[in-house]
């Protein structure tokens, strides 16, 4: 049948219908001038200046109604997604929550990982939200334990960098392989070779029991119409999604019933006889715990197979070793993008170029021989016109800059092309180095516009037009002002350009509008504007309050997408930076100490701090450099593994800095105006250089807190009181007696001695006159108390099979005093910051925890003197650098446990 092409005749939306636009502005006249307009026909000018109008109007309709996707098009036909959008993988996943979650992940980060047992550990403890016993099951072309040593490593190191507040990971191992042999007759067909039938019978039973886990492609799943949220729910997926039901579970009962049914569901199989379980209690099923896995020896089968052409049978044994059956499962996750058209909105064309020549308001409407009368009227009439030309160029620009409207970071001007034009003739070094000219910036823009110098013969129309008619070398008077009228256009502080801004641009409708829209954007999001507002009153960054609201939120929706996806990390205390000691003591003079506080603004964490000099202020002739701070607070991967995602977000939202910032300059205001150079008193001698020495420490401290803990100090108390999950060992799991560890262990040392026992090659217990001492391998002693706690259900796992017969386990172990009482996460700050100590701040942040923190992990926070910070941040120091650097010293990490724990108590809680 033959296509036939045709246009459906639609009525245009008024904004691309001249006709009805004409007749709205006729009407309008009629009312407006009643009898004193009665011409109203094509022939009269003021009718003709409409006609110009409406087709302008026409073109910026059409405009209007381009796609979305055009409009957020560059030049370069990419489309802007930079502070615009976060695509699915960047908003909707989020780093493991659920034990799925952890499974997922680990089978995608670590390659030689199949699946994984992940089972929590349930604690009495209010501050340990969970722990975690990880079995993995590793592929079996991995044999050395040296090799599964590392995979148990590396999974440890994975899961530490993704662990949540509260929550702490044993050291992984391996499943432990029980094998039993299948005993029986198998008869199959001589079509398929025996070992090929063999490895899918031995492939499909080992996926019964606990299959791989399956990665599929999310491009793939979206076309087979999975829904988008489902699959992004969890963490991103490098090498493909994992789906809940792909995950499988570990099955630990195994009947002959099941792996008959198994193996007739073989392709080949043709009938299996007499088949028993050799080895097992029950010949007719076998159970395993949750640390083994079962698998099944095939080579003591009996098999026969039938020719199916000759009816002869014939019998072998399969003494054949079977081929690892392993699929490649990577996939590629790119993003299936919108495309768009560029349009260039932002170029207007005016409207005096479309009128007949006889207005004389064209570009060759007046020439050489006109009169001054002639000329007199054309700019009359051009000066009308450019009225209705800057408000339609303006309308333009508007539209062109809806990216910028709505975009997470604020603007800086009002007029970004004439920010394009002021850099397009510069050199690559005036582009680094030189600033935009102040008139043209201001603070966080929602109307915008853009100036009409390419209007024909604008020039006489502007203020002050001739301020650069001047010149000391000889020049034709086309050429000086051809000149002139040049460097009146680049000068960006032309009074038109002033004027323009001063009449478009109202800073209290700008910030109103720019609240809003920002609060859109935050609902957008997923987040409470109405929270958001809540914590943020009362957080400075300039002093204006709608200003410092702008900014918080402006920074909060740049990093929303990482403070997303990390929301209830911890930090990862096997990979965090190392903090700097804090300087107690003094400086040899408080000039140069006034020299070193000054210079520091504000600190940028990255691979090496970054220090803003305060002569490169935050002010630019009153204009706020918001760009300066989108810089200076920019997070980054890196910080979440020095720090907590709510330390974080604690940061920005409660502009933690600023009060920092403030204390110390009124600090080192009063100290300058006191004259005291300490090295010239003693205490003794005067009391007002004990109360600078004071104050001298607290500049230090304050220093310490900006630099090396982003304003507040967060303790995971999981990491620090004693570990309420002791190992417990044994020579005999059945009759005991049952020892534990002498000391309480910490968390980092319960991991230490949990895989010194899960890989150790010999394993003691000897009774002698210094008491009962555990060695292991010989070497590595501890000593140990005999325990009388009820130990029925810890899973028990032998040390070694040669040379050894101990045993040792799990088990809820005495916990802390005070342990009902101890918080999950425990906030600390400087009490001698007018700032923090306040009600209404502590209001703030709580509203923050609360919305913030999941329900069970619990909070304290509290203001400390200047006195306990002297003695809790070198324990903070050495706890926290112990931790990381030094988990495996026993004695070491208790003693400075200890050291912490003590202050912490004597530290009063709010």
């Amino acid at each position: 049948m033959k296509e036939i092409n045709y246009i459906i005749d639609l009525p245009l939306p008024i904004t691309q219908d001249f006709k009805s636009l004409k007749k709205e502005g006729l009407a309008h006249i009629q009312k407006v001038s009643g009898n004193e307009w009665t011409n109203l026909n094509p022939s009269d000018p003021g009718v003709t200046i409409l006609d110009q109008l409406c087709y302008a109007l026409t073109e910026l309709g059409y405009c209007n109604d381009f796609p979305i996707s055009d409009i957020l098009t560059n030049s370069d036909d990419k489309l802007i997604l930079k502070d615009q959008f976060y695509l699915p993988k960047e908003i909707l996943t989020t780093s493991p929550i659920t034990c799925n979650d952890y499974i997922k992940y680990i089978v995608d980060e670590v390659n030689e990982v199949e699946n994984v047992v992940l089972l929590p550990i349930q604690s009495n403890l209010s501050y340990i939200k969970g722990v975690y016993i990880v079995y993995l099951s590793i592929v079996s072309t991995v044999k050395k334990p040296i090799e599964i040593t590392t995979i148990c490593r590396t999974t440890f190191y994975r899961l530490n960098k993704r662990r949540n507040m509260g929550e702490l990971f044993m050291m992984p191992l391996p499943l432990e392989k029980i094998t039993y042999t299948l005993n029986g007759k198998l008869q199959i067909s001589n079509e398929v070779e025996v070992s090929k039938t063999l490895s899918l019978i031995e492939n499909k039973i080992n996926t019964y029991i606990f299959p791989k886990a399956i990665q599929e492609e999310d491009d793939q799943l979206l076309l087979d119409g999975e829904d988008t949220d489902t699959i992004y729910n969890g963490p991103e997926m490098r090498h493909g999604w994992i789906s809940d039901a792909n995950l499988g579970q570990k099955k630990d009962t195994i009947t002959t019933r099941n792996l008959i049914n198994i193996i007739l569901s073989i392709e080949g199989v043709i009938n299996i006889q007499e088949l028993q379980i050799s080895g097992a209690k029950n010949s007719d099923f076998v159970t395993s715990t949750t640390s083994q896995l079962l698998s099944f020896d095939l080579n003591k089968l009996e098999i026969t197979y039938t020719n199916l052409k000759n009816d002869n049978s014939t019998t072998k044994t399969n003494a054949l070793s079977l081929p690892d059956l392993s699929f490649d499962t990577a996939s590629n996750n790119e993003e299936k993008l919108p495309k768009g058209k560029y349009r260039d909105i932002n170029s207007y064309y005016s409207i005096q170029n479309t009128f007949p020549e006889i207005y004389a308001v064209g570009e060759n409407a007046i020439n050489s021989n006109a009169s001054d009368f002639q000329i007199a009227q054309s700019r009359q009439l051009k000066g009308y016109l450019t009225l209705f030309d800057q408000i339609l160029a303006n309308q333009f620009s508007q539209l062109a800059n809806v990216p910028q409207l709505f975009s997470f970071k604020n603007g800086i001007t009002g007029t970004p092309s004439e920010l394009k034009n002021f850099y397009t003739s510069k050199t690559s070094d005036e582009k680094e180095h030189l600033k935009y000219p102040v008139p043209y910036l201001s603070f966080s823009p929602t109307y915008f516009y853009q100036p009409l110098y390419t209007i024909p013969n604008i020039k006489p129309l502007l203020k002050n037009n001739d301020v650069f008619n001047f010149s000391l070398e000889t020049r034709t008077k086309n050429v000086a002002e051809e000149m002139s009228w040049k460097k009146f256009k680049d000068d960006p502080y032309n009074s038109y350009i002033r004027g323009l801004q001063d009449l478009v641009e109202d800073e209290t409708i700008n910030l109103t509008r720019r609240n809003e829209m920002l609060d859109h954007l935050l609902a957008r999001h997923g987040e409470s504007p109405l929270l958001i507002n809540t914590v943020i009153e009362g957080s400075i960054y300039t002093g204006n309050s709608d200003k410092d609201k702008i900014i918080i939120k402006s920074l909060y929706l740049q990093n929303l997408g990482l403070l997303s996806y990390y929301r209830f990390k911890g930090y990862n205390y096997l990979g965090a930076k190392k903090i700097e000691k804090i300087e107690l003591e003094l400086p040899l003079n408080l000039e140069q100490l006034l020299i070193d506080v000054s210079s520091v603004r504000f600190y940028l964490e990255s691979e090496k701090d970054i220090i803003i000099p305060k002569n490169e202020k935050f002010e630019n002739d009153f204009i706020f450099n918001t760009n300066k701070v989108d810089q200076i607070e920019k997070i980054r991967k890196q910080d979440f593994i020095n720090y907590a995602a709510l330390e974080l977000q604690l940061n920005i939202l409660l502009s933690l800095k600023t009060p920092y910032i403030n204390y110390l300059e009124n600090t080192l205001n009063n100290l300058e105006e006191k004259k005291c150079i300490l090295c010239e008193h003693t205490q003794s001698q005067s009391e007002k250089c004990q109360d600078c020495k004071n104050q001298l420490e607290q500049i230090q401290q304050c220093l310490w807190f900006l630099k090396e803990r982003r304003g507040l100090v967060c303790i995971e108390n999981c990491l620090l009181y004693p570990f309420d999950n002791s190992i417990v060992i044994t020579q005999s799991t059945k009759n005991g007696p049952y020892y534990k560890i002498k000391n309480f262990l910490s968390y980092t040392e319960t991991i230490v001695l949990n895989t010194l026992l899960a890989n150790a090659t010999s394993c003691t217990i000897d009774t002698n006159s210094n008491g009962i001492e555990l060695t292991i391998n010989g070497t590595t002693t501890y000593e140990l108390i005999e325990t009388t706690q009820t130990v029925e259900n810890i899973n028990w796992e032998q040390v070694a099979t040669i040379g050894s017969n101990c045993f040792f386990g799990i088990s809820s172990e005495n916990s802390p005093e005070n342990a009902e009482t101890i918080e999950t996460i425990t906030l600390l700050f400087p009490d001698y910051i007018p700032y923090f100590n306040t009600d209404y701040f502590k209001n703030r942040l709580d509203t923050l925890l609360e919305n913030t923190l999941p329900i069970e992990v619990s909070y304290s926070y509290r203001f400390v003197s200047q006195e306990n910070l002297n003695r809790f941040i070198p324990a903070f120091i050495d706890w926290h650098n112990n931790l990381v650097f030094n988990n495996s010293t026993y004695k070491k990490t208790t003693e400075v446990v200890s050291v912490l724990s003590n202050i912490m108590n004597k530290i009063p809680k709010e």
